[in-house]
């Protein structure tokens, strides 16, 4: 990836971490850190050359989140850390960071990673959160192959992709295939973490959930030549059928869009996974709704969504690095 795409990243990140929020293509110091945003950097750091020094930053806003309760704090803000924003999805998101993390050449940031999720992964058996048991899932066929070597988190695996399966039936009808009543944020990462599960625990109930939940989604989110992801203006409610809400639309839902069909696409090999693995994409380069492109290459960053009136300009840390992810993703499947 050329240089000037980790331009905004330098730019948000301070010896602390990532900030969460910017103000058009300026740091925002008054929003704040969060795990969430830490762990998406602790993975974007990992695919980077000479990424060592970011991620020994944001392990170690992961390792210093962690209180003394046992809680992890999704929010440090004006020195305090603060519990009002912790969700089972933020601790999720940072378990396959750290999973991943653990792998690192850094030393440092291979043991951080290891100690987290050691300490840690154990809080998923009590997770209830479908997009929490997803990352966890994800945690767990991503990390090290050590770890499914353990009986205890080979049974977690079994047990959160049971658990997963159970919220999917419990909600499924002939006319609806998803794991909730409303279809709303950071969607794709349910498809894609029973995609991953397959590739270790071929269970025909796993393939067909993946492949029938996916299939649903897809066909709400893909249009012809562009990927429309659901807005957040109100989502897409079971008992409000039409036509999904077309703003605010995120980047992070373009960037769990491509994961999904990546995982897919490996898995099964279908040309059709891979072309909407493409589309997503593209939404970020301009194939979207409003034919206008997120990326600032000045900047580096990335805009916050498409909304009725054209783009938020602001480039905050999630949209950020949910690009980066992305393109990271891309160039790697095309460098093999």
């Amino acid at each position: 990836m050329p240089d000037y795409k980790y331009k905004h990243l330098l730019t948000m990140t301070d010896e602390y971490g990532i900030l969460q929020f910017s103000v058009l293509d300026q740091p925002d110091p008054d929003s704040g850190y969060t795990i969430d945003d830490n762990s998406r950097g602790l993975i974007v750091s990992l695919g980077m050359n000479g990424g060592e020094a970011l991620s020994v930053i944001y392990v170690n806003n992961l390792y210093r989140a962690q209180q003394t309760d046992g809680n992890w704090s999704n929010l440090f803000l004006k020195g305090q850390y603060c519990s009002r924003f912790n969700s089972e999805d933020s601790v999720g998101r940072s378990l396959l960071a750290c999973s991943l993390a653990a792998s690192a050449t850094c030393a440092h940031t291979s043991l951080i990673g290891w100690r987290i999720l050691e300490k840690q992964l154990i809080k998923a058996e009590n997770f209830r959160s479908p997009r929490a048991i997803s990352y966890a899932i994800l945690a767990l066929t991503k990390g090290p192959a050590c770890l499914l070597r353990d009986n205890k988190k080979w049974g977690l695996l079994n047990l959160l992709c049971s658990r997963l399966l159970t919220f999917y039936h419990q909600s499924k009808s002939a006319s609806w295939y998803w794991f909730e009543d409303t279809v709303t944020y950071c969607n794709s990462v349910m498809p894609h973490a029973l995609w991953s599960a397959y590739k270790i625990i071929p269970d025909k109930k796993v393939l067909i959930c993946a492949q029938d939940s996916l299939q649903f989604l897809n066909n709400l989110q893909f249009l012809p030549g562009y990927l429309n992801v659901i807005g957040n203006g109100g989502w897409y409610q079971r008992e409000k059928p039409g036509l999904p809400p077309l703003y605010d639309q995120q980047p992070v839902e373009a960037a769990s869009a491509a994961f999904a069909c990546y995982e897919a696409y490996t898995a099964a090999g279908s040309p059709q996974y891979y072309q909407q693995f493409k589309l997503a994409r593209q939404w970020f380069h301009g194939k979207n709704l409003n034919s206008q492109t997120l990326i600032d290459k000045k900047s580096g960053g990335c805009y916050d969504g498409l909304t009725p009136v054209g783009t938020n300009l602001n480039q905050g840390a999630e949209s950020l690095l949910s690009y980066l992810l992305v393109e990271q993703l891309w160039a790697g499947y095309h460098q093999k």
